[in-house]
């Protein structure tokens, strides 16, 4: 079986199961939520990275040249890449890529919708446990 075919499977099976006209939630008990994740592999010489997509990950369906819309962004060369979006001072996505051990919070965070703009860049400083905060 080639890499990730288990997950283009799954994510078809989906969404057939969705756009039938028969589809009912509590009938196949499978819920995405809003996020997606992307498991580790581990091959011979390579690891790769965890990837976690929360919610609007790529800000579909907002108007990104609206000012109330804006990302925040944390990088830390060769370990980890932090991407924020968020609108009205709540957060709407996150992309994760490394250990960061932020995904319950975000994902807690987008589904709640507390308004986190008191917080402004300092939600991303790795100096603070934001999941003190809010779990």
């Amino acid at each position: 079986m080639a890499p990730f075919s288990w997950a283009r499977n799954l994510a078809s099976a989906f969404s057939l199961r969705i756009s039938s006209p028969f589809y009912s939630s509590k009938a196949y008990k499978f819920n995405l939520e809003s996020t997606v994740w992307v498991a580790l592999w581990f091959r011979r010489e390579m690891v790769f990275p965890p990837i976690v997509l929360l919610g609007l990950f790529n800000g579909q369906g907002l108007n990104l040249t609206s000012p109330e819309v804006y990302v925040l962004l944390r990088i830390t060369p060769g370990e980890e890449f932090v991407k924020c979006i968020m609108r009205d001072g709540r957060m709407q996505g996150a992309l994760l890529i490394g250990e960061t051990d932020l995904e319950e919070t975000f994902e807690n965070l987008i589904l709640s919708q507390i308004d986190l703009s008191q917080f402004g860049e300092r939600l991303l400083d790795p100096n603070i446990d934001i999941s003190d905060y809010f779990e």
